[in-house]
C-alpha cells in the first residue's frame, strides 16, 4: 500500500528509497521545517538538498518565477532567503530583499486592504455616534452586501498605490483617512449612519 502524505510527513526518513527521483518527489510534499531537518540530518538527504532544480520546482511552485534569483544567486538561496523574511515577519506582506527590490504578494495585500476597509465600515454601523441602530444579523448581512463593493475600492486603490514604497506605508498601516476615502466612494454609508447633532 503506498504511504500517504501524511505519514511521509511524519516518518519522513523512513519513507526514503534511495531513488533519487522518487525521493527527490517524497521530499517536495514536505513542509519546510521537516525538509530543512531532513537535509541538515541526512547524509543522503543532504546531496539530494543541493539540487537546484529541486529548489526551483519548489520556488515557483510556492512564489511564482516573478521573484526568481538575480545577479547569480541560486534559486535555493533565494528560497531560503523568502521563507526566513516569511518567518520574521509573519503579519506583513512586504518583504525586502537584498537587491533594495520588494517582495509583495498581491493577494495578501489586498486581502489586509480588504478587511483594514471591511472593519471600518463595521466601526461605522457600531458607533455610538450613529443615530440608527443594528442588530448582530443586520451588520452582518450588511457587511457581506457591500462586500462586492469593498472589493471594488481595494482593487482602485491597489491600483493607485502600486509602488513598492507606498505599498509597504499600506502595509505598516497607512491613514485610516485614506482607507476611508477610498470606501465611501463605492460604499454609500450614509444610508447606515445619521450623526447625532449637539
Amino acid at each position: 500500500m503506498e504511504p500517504t502524505i501524511k505519514k511521509i510527513k511524519k516518518n519522513y526518513r523512513k519513507f526514503l528509497t534511495q531513488n533519487k527521483d522518487a525521493d527527490l518527489l517524497i521530499m517536495s510534499k514536505l513542509d519546510d521545517e521537516d525538509l530543512f531537518n531532513l537535509c541538515l540530518t541526512d547524509k543522503y538527504a543532504s546531496k539530494l538538498c543541493k539540487s537546484e532544480d529541486f529548489w526551483k520546482n519548489r520556488f515557483i511552485h510556492r512564489f511564482g518565477v516573478k521573484y526568481g534569483p538575480t545577479d547569480g544567486k541560486t534559486w535555493k538561496n533565494q528560497y531560503l532567503k523568502l521563507v526566513r523574511y516569511l518567518d520574521l515577519f509573519p503579519e506583513i506582506d512586504v518583504y525586502s530583499l537584498s537587491n533594495g527590490l520588494y517582495l509583495y504578494f498581491e493577494d495578501g495585500i489586498k486581502r489586509n486592504m480588504f478587511n483594514r476597509m471591511k472593519n471600518y465600515l463595521q466601526d461605522v454601523l457600531e458607533s455610538t455616534f450613529n443615530l440608527k441602530t443594528y442588530t448582530e444579523e443586520e451588520i452582518e448581512k450588511i457587511l457581506k452586501d457591500e462586500e462586492k463593493n469593498i472589493w471594488k475600492a481595494v482593487e482602485i486603490m491597489f491600483k493607485a498605490y502600486k509602488t513598492d514604497g507606498d505599498l509597504i506605508i499600506l502595509q505598516k498601516g497607512g491613514s485610516i483617512d485614506l482607507y476611508r476615502d477610498f470606501l465611501f466612494d463605492y460604499v454609500d454609508y450614509e444610508k447606515y449612519y445619521e450623526p447625532m447633532t449637539i
